[in-house]
């Protein structure tokens, strides 16, 4: 259990210099990983957020 959260800290850590070096927001980033792992349609994507009333 110790190694997972230890791990998640890492993970983590990554995600947020590679926010502050590429000058990116942390929803871009989000965005990005998404589209990595297989091509996505508009709709498709818009289905992942849920919007402000």
């Amino acid at each position: 259990m110790l190694a997972l959260v230890r791990g998640t800290f890492l993970v983590n850590a990554v995600y947020a210099e590679s926010v502050r070096k590429y000058g990116i927001t942390s929803q871009q980033r989000q965005l990005l990983g998404m589209l990595m792992a297989r091509p996505r349609g508009i709709n498709e994507l818009a289905g992942c957020w849920t919007w402000p009333s």
